[in-house]
């Protein structure tokens, strides 16, 4: 495989998609302990 091949299908590189996946997955625990919070 050359180095184009492995690049991600999105953003470019594989470091911003981690850090994408990252994000969304802090992003989910703050929204969910917020909404446990409020409901509790």
């Amino acid at each position: 495989m050359t180095e184009e091949d492995e690049k991600p299908p999105v953003l470019g590189e594989w470091k911003n998609l981690y850090l994408l996946v990252a994000g969304v997955l802090v992003g989910l625990i703050v929204l969910f302990y917020f909404l446990t919070q409020y409901f509790a």
